[in-house]
Order: structure tokens, then C-alpha cells, then sequence
């Protein structure tokens, strides 16, 4: 996986900002190794993160190699702690508690711990190694993992290339975020007209023991609105847990909807940085479907080399080329001018991390792969074409992540059952109940039997789809 679960590994544990955990100081240029299982701790600065569930306890660490320990004094532990809690939960959907305590206590008995290492490129001799329990993973995954470092990596990128980390699970940030962060997110989603009083009443009535601090981060009057809702809602005798789930999957897809506008809220910043993790997963599964030479060799079969290396800059193309010298002077050779080839070469430099020669050469993948798809003119009439092109059910639920239930449920208005199925089968319940409601004429019935905005539905989820498919977000047939 090209150290992609190190990467994840250490924005997790050891958090940029937080906590003094500063890790771009530490290493200024890190390169980040493949995953070890290792059993002894060595002796060195750093600090011990005890992980918590109401039935586990496990006890990880962060060894510093040849930094300051006087930079360790002044941490501010709680905040780091109460971070590094936040991004599991993000990144897993599982509630552990964290607490970091400095200096580190080291285990006098042996047991397996995954080694995620990061080393600075600038001086060999700087690194920080991250030991978290292979127990911890084994609860985190839902699995039993093995002492095998390959499957640890492999069940990481699993779970980041389903998308379900990046769609937000409102128990937990209800339990992880302060009062104030809470109120932020309310806010905002409330001057977007994301969040309603009934959506609000349905947090309350679904989360009671969160009712209050939910209630904290409203106004006066909402309190008063949002309590005489939920009165109403307890003396409807057709209301059902049904209606309560398909509440709260609506409040955590405006949550979504959210951040993806480019809000700034408490988890943001993080969850842009999942999804360039899973952006950067599922392109590279779909770079190494063939070697470097035979993606270039396609490219030049269909005639689009020139096409899409002009798109790249000549920096990226240096890097992609990298150890490929005769393959360069024979692909680029033939199309580029010699003015052209020389400026490339000018960026050639031997001290490129192997994961930057994947990204650069992945950028050229991608703009292939755009390419071919532009031949072909996309419109609503190729949505059912899609729909029998994704052939996985993670396909199916990035879709409805990006489409928004709404849209989708739109789309497959009137479709036939044969083309409904699949694509419900593989979604979350209640998003599954939404569309439901939605194709049975129960949810807006009136709005959605519009043949415009049907077709309209359907070309934005065609063009959402191939955009997907360009990134390696989706598998796809076409």
C-alpha cells in the first residue's frame, strides 16, 4: 500500500496542532515506511496513549528519536488526548477513550504492537515511531487480526476505501464534541437551513442522555420550539423508531453536506485528510492494475499521450519517469520537442520518495482515464447504463454519499424494480428507508413525479458518477 496506513496512522495519533503535537516540526520532510509487527519497545523520549473501551484497555506509544525532550514539558496532554479520541472515532465509528500521558511508562511484558514508523528524509537519524496494540486494530476493524503487517495494512484500506468514514456518526460526536464545538456546528448548519426544530427534537428524543447539551447549544427560543415538538412527536401514536432512525441519518447527511461545501467546523480539517487518503487508496489500487510501461502503451495505443502529458506539469512528468529513462526518451521523445523534453529532465532528482512517484504517475493514470471518458457524451439517458456498471456495493453507498439521498432517490424514480434493487440492497438502512418513501410516492410525492427534475436528478448523478470513477472512488464499468 506504499505506507498509506503510516500516513493515517500518524495523523491519528500524533494530531498537527494539537497538544503541541506538532509532527511537520519534528520531521520536516517525512517518509513514511510500510507497517512491522514488533513485540519490544525500545528505550527513548516519548509518551504512552492508553486506549479505553467499556471492556478493553490497551496502552500504546510515541517514541521521539533524537528531538528535545524539553519540548515534551508543556503539552497540553488533555487537548491531544481528547483529539486523538475524535479521530478514532472518526476514522473507525468506534467511541475509545484516550489519555495521554508523558513521559512514557514502557511494558515490562511482551505482546504484539503494529510499528508505524516516519522518518525525516532530511536526517536518517530523526524518526518517530508510533507501537499501537495489534489488539486495538483487531477492535477497531470488527476482525481478529493476525502478527501479519500486510493484512493490518490491507484491512485499513478497506475500511477508508468503503467511504462510511467519511459520513458523520452523530452519537459519537455528540459524546466527543465540547458543548462550544457543538453549538458552532448546530449554528451553522441552522443558517443554512440544514437543521430543522424537528430534526432537532428527533437528536433529543433519539440521544436523551446528550438532550441537554444538544438543548445547551440553542437558543432560548429553539428550546422552547424543540420542546414542545417532542411532546408532540411522543403523543403521535404512528410514529415508529422507523421515523426516528430516518431522522437521524438526515441530520447526519446535512452534516455532510456540510463540510463538503468547505465549512469549518471542529473535524473538517481532518476529514478532508480522510478523504485524500481514500482518494489516493483508490487510485493507486487502479495505477498498479498494470505497470507503469503498460499504462503509458495504452495511452500511446489510443493515440492520447500527447493529450494528457500536456495537462501535467513538467514537474510531475520528471517524477513519473523517474528510473524510466528509456521509457521517457521513447514515449516523450516522439511528441515533445526538444526545448520541451529538456525542461523535464531539468527536474529530475534522485532523492524522490517512492510514494511521490506513485502520485505523479497515478496524476497521469487519472488524466487518461478522464480522457476516455470525455469521447463519449455523458447525459441522464446513461444513468441506467451507470447503475449496471457498478459492480460493488461500496460503489453503490460513494454514490449516495455524494449524491445525497434526495438526488439519488430522484433518480431512480420510476425505474424498474431490476435497476432499484441493487442499489438499495447495498445502502445503509435508513438511507434505504428514505428512497423507499421516496419511490412509493410517501416523501414529497408531488415534487418528484416532475419528469424534469427526474431527468436533472439523473444527469447530476451520471456526471457525479463518472467524476467518481475519474478519481478511482468507484468501480465502474464502461
Amino acid at each position: 500500500m506504499f505506507a498509506i496506513a503510516g500516513k493515517l496512522l500518524h495523523r491519528i495519533f500524533l494530531p498537527e496542532g494539537e497538544g503541541e503535537c506538532l509532527t511537520e516540526e519534528i520531521l520536516n520532510k517525512p517518509a513514511y515506511a510500510p507497517l512491522q509487527i514488533a513485540s519490544d519497545i525500545p528505550s527513548g523520549e516519548g509518551v504512552c496513549m492508553h486506549f479505553m473501551t467499556e471492556r478493553f484497555f490497551w496502552s500504546g506509544y510515541a517514541i521521539f528519536r533524537n528531538n528535545n525532550s524539553s519540548r515534551m514539558q508543556n503539552r497540553d496532554l488533555r487537548k491531544w488526548s481528547k483529539e486523538v479520541s475524535l479521530r478514532i472515532a472518526l476514522t473507525f465509528r468506534v467511541k475509545v477513550d484516550v489519555d495521554v500521558l508523558y513521559p512514557a511508562q514502557f511494558p515490562k511484558e511482551h505482546m504484539a504492537f503494529v510499528l508505524s514508523r516516519a522518518v525525516d528524509r532530511r536526517d536518517d537519524a530523526d524518526a518517530v515511531d508510533l507501537y499501537i496494540p495489534l489488539d486495538l486494530f483487531s477492535h477497531l476493524t470488527g476482525i481478529s487480526l493476525e502478527a501479519d503487517a500486510d493484512a493490518v495494512e490491507q484491512r485499513l484500506a478497506v475500511f477508508l476505501r468503503d467511504g462510511l468514514a467519511l459520513f458523520p456518526k452523530i452519537s459519537l460526536l455528540l459524546d466527543l464534541l465540547s458543548e462550544v464545538q457543538l453549538q458552532r456546528l448546530i449554528s451553522q448548519l441552522r443558517m443554512k437551513k440544514m437543521l430543522t426544530v424537528y430534526q432537532l427534537s428527533l437528536l433529543c428524543l433519539a440521544f436523551p442522555e446528550n438532550a441537554i447539551k444538544i438543548k445547551h447549544a440553542l437558543s432560548k427560543n429553539t428550546i422552547t420550539e424543540v420542546s414542545d415538538m417532542m411532546r408532540r412527536i411522543r403523543s403521535d401514536l404512528t410514529f415508529s423508531k422507523r421515523d426516528l432512525a430516518v431522522g437521524v441519518y438526515s441530520v447526519e447527511d446535512a452534516m455532510y453536506r456540510l463540510i463538503s461545501a468547505g465549512a469549518e467546523v471542529k473535524y473538517s480539517t481532518y476529514m478532508r485528510e480522510l478523504q485524500n487518503f481514500i482518494s489516493e487508496i483508490q487510485m493507486r489500487e487502479i495505477f498498479l492494475a498494470k505497470s507503469f510501461t503498460e499504462w503509458v502503451e495504452a495511452i500511446e495505443r489510443d493515440g492520447l499521450l500527447y493529450q494528457v502529458l500536456i495537462q501535467i506539469q513538467d514537474k510531475t512528468i520528471a517524477c513519473a519517469f523517474h528510473n524510466e529513462s528509456d521509457l521517457f526518451e521513447r514515449a516523450c521523445g516522439r511528441i515533445f520537442t526538444i526545448r520541451k523534453l529538456e525542461d523535464i529532465r531539468s527536474f529530475r532528482n534522485d532523492d524522490i520518495a517512492l510514494n511521490d512517484v506513485v502520485q505523479a504517475r497515478s496524476k497521469i493514470v487519472s488524466a487518461y482515464r478522464t480522457m476516455c471518458l470525455k469521447r463519449r457524451n455523458w447525459g441522464a439517458e446513461s444513468f441506467e447504463y451507470i447503475i449496471r456498471g457498478m459492480n460493488d456495493a461500496a460503489s453503490f453507498r460513494r454514490l449516495l454519499l455524494e449524491t445525497g439521498w434526495f438526488t439519488l432517490s430522484t433518480a431512480l424514480k420510476n425505474m424498474r424494480r431490476e435497476i432499484v434493487m441493487p442499489v438499495l440492497v447495498a445502502l445503509p438502512k435508513a438511507a434505504r428507508y428514505l428512497i423507499e418513501d421516496v419511490l412509493r410516492g410517501v416523501l414529497n410525492p408531488n415534487i418528484l413525479h416532475d419528469e424534469l427534475q427526474i431527468r436533472e436528478a439523473r444527469a447530476r448523478c451520471v456526471q457525479i458518477a463518472l467524476d467518481l470513477y475519474e478519481k478511482g472512488l468507484i468501480r465502474l464499468v464502461v
